[in-house]
């Protein structure tokens, strides 16, 4: 279950994300996923949290810095639409997937849908050159279905698509962020 909390006016299509009707969370200290439309995202928001996803439709306006944001592995969305429901759909795909579409701080990367393989990992990394060897090589002793990956200047994002279930992940300086996606 994700608990969600909105800045600003949110579209109702992400009441309609993960394929049910989700409660959107009126305590920020209990999100795990900070949606912002057009609100400003302040430093004591990041510090509270964990938070990996966040749809900014007003890209350019944060107060904090794009390199801060990216450091700390948080996805900005671009709204390119007139409404919301496209980057929303960017955002609900990563969260049930780990697809990253239209991303403003991360390359886009994409597997097919997460439904039928047993588990998705999900890298940001910075200062790798090759994200889908950094992936490989961290999950080497796993039967992998697929690796995916992609950088935007010194910023990487690897998805990998496994046939069995994640017991462990190695630390690696330059991870700045590991998403398993699994049925536990």
């Amino acid at each position: 279950m994700y608990n969600i909390y909105c800045l600003g006016e949110p579209d109702t299509g992400v009441l309609e994300c993960f394929g049910e009707k989700y409660d959107l969370t009126g305590d920020i200290s209990q999100a795990n996923v900070l949606v912002s439309f057009g609100a400003d995202i302040t430093e004591d928001m990041l510090g509270s949290k964990l938070i990996f996803a966040v749809l900014d439709c007003s890209y350019g306006k944060s107060k904090l810095p794009e390199e801060l944001l990216k450091d700390l592995g948080i996805i900005l969305f671009k709204k390119d639409a007139p409404d919301d429901s496209e980057a929303v759909s960017h955002v609900c795909d990563y969260i049930e997937n780990g697809n990253i579409l239209g991303a403003v701080s991360f390359p886009d990367v994409s597997l097919s849908n997460f439904g039928s393989d047993v588990s998705r990992i999900a890298l940001l990394s910075k200062g790798f050159d090759d994200p889908i060897l950094l992936g490989a090589m961290m999950f080497r002793g796993m039967d992998l279905k697929a690796v995916a990956g992609s950088l935007s200047g010194e910023y990487g994002y690897t998805l990998i698509s496994s046939r069995e279930p994640v017991t462990r992940v190695l630390h690696v300086d330059g991870i700045l962020k590991v998403r398993v996606l699994q049925d536990i």
